[in-house]
């Protein structure tokens, strides 16, 4: 009897079982059978695959605290591509769920209604993915779905919200601020309807609810906003204001972020990016409390480092220097060894902003120097001692420090584009200043009688053995103090493999090697890597051997080392001679004239540039730029100092009355008038041009010697010169009698276009044209057509020697891992037999196919060196053409021209 009623029992429960699996029949047991299997098969091991894949990629993610963080961190297109297989898992996951659990089932027929509660969710989980691979708008298209069916859940905020956060991934800022502006409205109808439900249900008697449920029976339940509705709106509202600039309103936002954050592990985060909106909207009170806030909350030490540093920075009054004593309290702790660099910028900080810009500048100074790995915050030091010292108005060392701020960051440091400009419009001052200061040394050392100025070099030679003395010391105390600061970090015994020799420890060996690459860093395998004068080596000059074969003269003697600070050396620049000091003269007035314009023109200090020009004045050297010197302090004078004015005014016309300037000093629009005449030459000369280009070439002759002649400042005499050359040419029979009108041109002009045409004039006459061969430029029509809209396929091409099979393998296996959701087939063939080819297909669009290429580029996983091989798309007409004519290189022409 027992055994009749266990097996009636199975029975019956088989039959329930089969009952339940109808996805068509709106009962208890069927949806409890299909939300369960929904929400764990599918919902809850896809978020799981999701959530796995970002904590993975958030521990090897570094953040830089220098800039707002964002407020949900999102991989980069090559970290993303290292999820893609568990983000196309838990899609699949999600697309089996939806296809075997909804209910009613969605095959072949228009949906009104969902009775799984559990689909909506799985919906969104397909989004999500999407949105973390990058795919934006493919991630709209499945939250706009939820949205347009799920009309009356919870989930149909929950999608707007992400459809906002996709815009903004898009940058369609505007459509992220309309979508946030409907959602906030409807989520205000919500909350008054149920707060209108909630009133009218107190206010109606027991009696009367149960005689209207009676009535009614059931009925359809109140729209609800999600649980965290508040928290996930107000920070994609905060993303948006942060991307677009608005720090305001985005401190505002992150106001209610923070109040509504029930999650522990995110609560530090919004804290500090409140604390950094704060801070950098003046708030620096409120900056200060949401810095402390973040020490109090769970977080990595980054965070909790970088916030002690920030609120330090951004504190004032008694409170500030209590933080200091903490930044140098953090200083002594072994443990924050390798962060010198940033507690001494954060010192540096505070020192700047309470008026002492002498320790300020000492404390930025240590933290260039205990700044060993971290590249951005050395060059956020350099770019901050550029800006006292320019704000100082000492351009000079300003320059300097900007160029190494350059030469350490990437082009993604956030002023990289303003020091940039700044370094490089003070480039030409540096060059100046230091070419005039450089050369007026020379030369005040050439003046020297031959025993002092001997005595001179030999101080120089000692000052400067002690300074490399100091340097070197100072190198060597770096060195300890890195190598001190990278065993207190590790700890004793880290490398974990007891008396193992260290050129057998693997691990030991690249440690080493990447600590030296920090401390010196990328350096050529070489002898002598250290020293800055190193003897030349065999390896330097190349394989020895002249074009003849033989041995180069260069080593048949020995090369002996140069002691840069011998008297020899440093006597080697001193000029000896008229010549050689008149240059040295020259360049050194030119450079000083040079760097006063800079200061007239580029950084408007006229001060500057008047020191520049009277020093020049003061020479008394016999030089053009005497003249250009007295012009600029005219002009410059005008206003301020007249008894100056009249000075130079006087220079002027007494000492070059003929000159441009002096003709300015006599009219003021003497510089209009030359213009205007200039065009009326250019006119005059361009009507010449075209009459020798008509074969007039006796009135062309004519014209032209009547400017040589009568007009010596026409701005055109070359080219009247050459004219009259190459008419003259034209009207004679014997060319080589023309040649002396040709040769006057190379001499009255020399290195100028005419000259250069004149010459090949009279190349031609005494060497003959050379033959004429008429190319034809004309474009050929291509027989590959581009289309976008056609689907494409990749090739590979691969190498005679390659093991096909092999390759094959391979490439399906990475198109399984990597784009599975893409049902990619695989196919070998060959165009010839020694050019085999993997056939990749099919992809609907060139961008799917271009992020194929770029993904297959990327990854060495299955690849190996397949990434050598040639790559390239093509479209199946073009594939059946390319069959046919064997025409590779015309392809490969057409790929480039048009891919």
């Amino acid at each position: 009897m027992t055994r009749l009623k266990l097996h009636i029992f199975s029975a019956v429960l088989l039959v329930a079982l089969v009952l339940a699996c109808s996805t068509e029949k709106d009962a208890a047991l069927n949806r409890f059978y299909h939300q369960t299997t929904t929400k764990y098969n599918g919902w809850f091991n896809a978020n799981e695959l999701i959530n796995e894949a970002m904590r993975g990629y958030l521990v090897n993610r570094e953040e830089d605290f220098t800039e707002i963080l964002p407020i949900e961190p999102l991989p980069d297109e090559e970290s993303a591509l290292g999820m893609t297989p568990a983000l196309d898992t838990a899609v699949s996951k999600c697309v089996n769920v939806i296809s075997r659990h909804s209910m009613p089932s969605m095959e072949g027929r228009s949906k009104k209604e969902e009775y799984n509660k559990w689909i909506d969710r799985v919906w969104l989980t397909i989004g999500k993915s999407k949105y973390i691979k990058g795919e934006y708008q493919d991630a709209i298209d499945q939250f706009e779905y939820v949205t347009k069916f799920f009309k009356n859940k919870p989930s149909k905020f929950t999608a707007k919200i992400w459809i906002v956060k996709s815009h903004v991934r898009l940058k369609d800022y505007r459509s992220a601020e309309l979508l946030l502006k409907e959602i906030e409205r409807d989520s205000e109808k919500v909350k008054t309807a149920l707060e209108e439900k909630k009133s009218s249900e107190k206010s109606s008697s027991k009696i009367i609810r149960k005689q209207n449920k009676k009535k009614k029976g059931k009925k359809e339940k109140p729209l609800k906003l999600p649980k965290d509705f508040e928290y996930e709106f107000n920070k994609a509202k905060a993303d948006l204001y942060i991307e677009t600039g608005k720090l305001a309103e985005a401190e505002k936002a992150m106001v209610e972020v923070v109040r509504t954050c029930k999650n522990r592990k995110e609560a530090a985060r919004m804290h500090y990016i409140l604390a950094q909106l704060s801070v950098r909207n003046g708030n620096n009170s409120q900056g200060v409390e949401n810095y402390t806030m973040t020490l109090r909350k769970t977080a990595k030490f980054n965070m909790h480092f970088s916030a002690r540093l920030n609120r330090a920075m951004a504190s004032s009054g008694a409170n500030r220097e209590k933080l200091r004593k903490e930044l140098n309290k953090m200083l002594r702790d072994s443990k924050n060894a390798e962060y010198k660099d940033q507690i001494y910028f954060a010192l540096g900080d505070m020192d700047q902003s309470g008026g002492e810009i002498d320790l300020a500048m000492q404390k930025f100074t240590k933290s260039v120097y205990y700044s060993v790995s971290n590249d951005r915050q050395k060059g956020a030091s350099y770019e901050r001692m550029g800006d006292i010292r320019f704000g100082q108005r000492d351009y000079i060392r300003a320059q300097k420090y900007y160029d190494s701020c350059v030469q350490v960051v990437s082009e993604d440091y956030k002023n990289y584009d303003l020091v940039r400009t700044r370094a490089m419009r003070l480039k030409d001052l540096v060059v100046s200043i230091e070419t005039a200061e450089h050369n007026d040394s020379l030369l005040r050392i050439a003046a020297m009688p031959e025993d002092q100025r001997l005595a001179f070099v030999e101080k120089v030679k000692k000052q400067l053995e002690e300074e490399e003395r100091i340097r070197q010391e100072a190198e060597a105390r770096r060195l300890a103090e890195i190598q001190a600061m990278q065993a207190s970090s590790s700890g004793p015994n880290q490398g974990g493999s007891g008396g193992k020799w260290y050129f057998y420890n693997q691990k030991q060996r690249t440690e080493g090697f990447e600590d030296f690459k920090r401390i010196w860093g990328q350096r050529t395998f070489e002898d002598d890597w250290r020293r800055s004068n190193k003897m030349p080596t065999i390896a330097d000059m190349g394989d020895g051997t002249s074009e003849e074969g033989e041995l180069a003269d260069s080593l048949a003697e020995e090369t002996e080392p140069v002691d840069p600070f011998a008297v020899e050396t440093l006597l080697a620049g001193i000029p000896e001679g008229d010549s050689s000091i008149a240059a040295l003269q020259e360049e050194m007035l030119e450079a000083k004239y040079k760097a006063g314009r800079i200061y007239q023109g580029e950084l408007e200090e006229d001060q500057l540039a008047i020191e520049q020009y009277e020093d020049i004045i003061s020479r008394k050297i016999e030089d053009k730029h005497i003249l250009l010197s007295s012009f600029q302090l005219y002009q410059l004078y005008q206003g301020k100092d007249e008894a100056k004015v009249s000075e130079h005014k006087n220079y002027i016309l007494n000492n070059y009355p003929n000159s441009d300037y002096a003709n300015f000093i006599r009219d003021p629009n003497f510089f209009i008038k030359k213009k205007e005449r200039e065009k009326l030459d250019m006119d005059d000369y361009l009507k010449v041009v075209d009459r020798f280009g008509q074969g007039m070439y006796s009135i062309v002759k004519i014209r032209a010697n009547s400017i040589i002649e009568n007009d010596p400042a026409n701005a055109y005499r070359s080219g009247y010169m050459l004219l009259s050359a190459m008419s003259q040419a034209a009207l004679t029979r014997e060319k080589e009698e023309t040649i002396p009108a040709f040769e006057l041109v190379i001499e009255s002009f020399p290195g100028t276009p005419e000259a250069e045409r004149a010459q090949l004039m009279i190349d031609i006459i005494k060497n003959g044209y050379s033959e004429d061969i008429i190319a034809d430029f004309g474009a050929t029509e291509s027989e590959f057509e581009y289309n976008p809209s056609s689907p494409l396929m990749v090739i590979i091409l691969l190498e005679k020697d390659d093991n096909t099979n092999e390759a094959k393998t391979n490439v399906s296996n990475f198109g399984r891992e990597f784009f599975s959701s893409e049902k990619l087939k695989v196919q070998l063939s060959q165009f010839d037999e020694n050019r085999p080819f993997l056939m990749v297909r099919e992809f609907e669009n060139e961008s799917k196919g271009n992020k194929y290429l770029t993904s297959f580029l990327r990854t060495k996983k299955h690849i190996g060196d397949l990434q050598d091989r040639q790559i390239f798309l093509i479209t199946n007409d073009n594939f059946v053409k390319l069959i046919g004519n064997k025409n590779l290189d015309g392809y490969l022409k057409f790929y480039k021209d048009f891919y």
